[in-house]
């Protein structure tokens, strides 16, 4: 079986994902960091401030060729849902396919990547809080479409979440 996670930067996923793929015995993939690695990107705001088309031309290429695999956990950047395309590789493969949205509200994405990382703080609360809710608005029915199960990541810990999802899967 294949997971993906879904969700917007801060939602969890690399975390969440490393924990569930240690639990089940899977690979983790982080799938923007094989994308950057593959192709000698430097950052993916380098490229998607760029050259926004060949990001997705390398996304989809990655996303086939990561469809042919089993026991993988991927933690998908946020944009994938944008062409279902990447999605509809691992439906159709041969291995069983769930897909997991980690929801989380806009304030709870800002709260973590302000305190995690330089260049959110540096943009300040407001300014972040903005981002986030603009990309919650834009992705979040995307997200809904595409997920077989929702998992909310507010207030929790990356353990109770993985929890959550092993109990999911049985």
């Amino acid at each position: 079986m294949n997971i993906l996670l879904l969700g917007i930067l801060g939602s969890g996923k690399t975390s969440i994902g490393t924990l569930l793929a240690q639990e089940l015995g899977y690979t983790f993939v982080e799938l923007d960091d094989i994308i950057l690695k593959k192709n000698n990107f430097e950052s993916v705001a380098e490229v998607y401030n760029k050259r926004m088309s060949l990001w997705k031309e390398k996304e989809l290429e990655v996303m086939h060729e990561l469809s042919q695999g089993d026991n993988q956990v991927i933690a998908c950047g946020g944009a994938i849902v944008e062409n279902m395309l990447n999605i509809l590789y691992f439906k159709e493969s041969s291995a069983p396919l769930t897909v997991i949205y980690l929801q989380t509200k806009p304030e709870t994405l800002s709260d973590r990547l302000i305190k995690d990382y330089d260049q959110f703080k540096k943009e300040g609360p407001k300014h972040v809080l903005g981002k986030m809710t603009q990309h919650f608005e834009h992705r979040n029915g995307l997200f809904l479409h595409a997920a077989d199960h929702v998992v909310n990541t507010d207030d929790e810990m990356p353990e109770d979440v993985c929890e959550k999802i092993t109990k999911l899967l049985k």
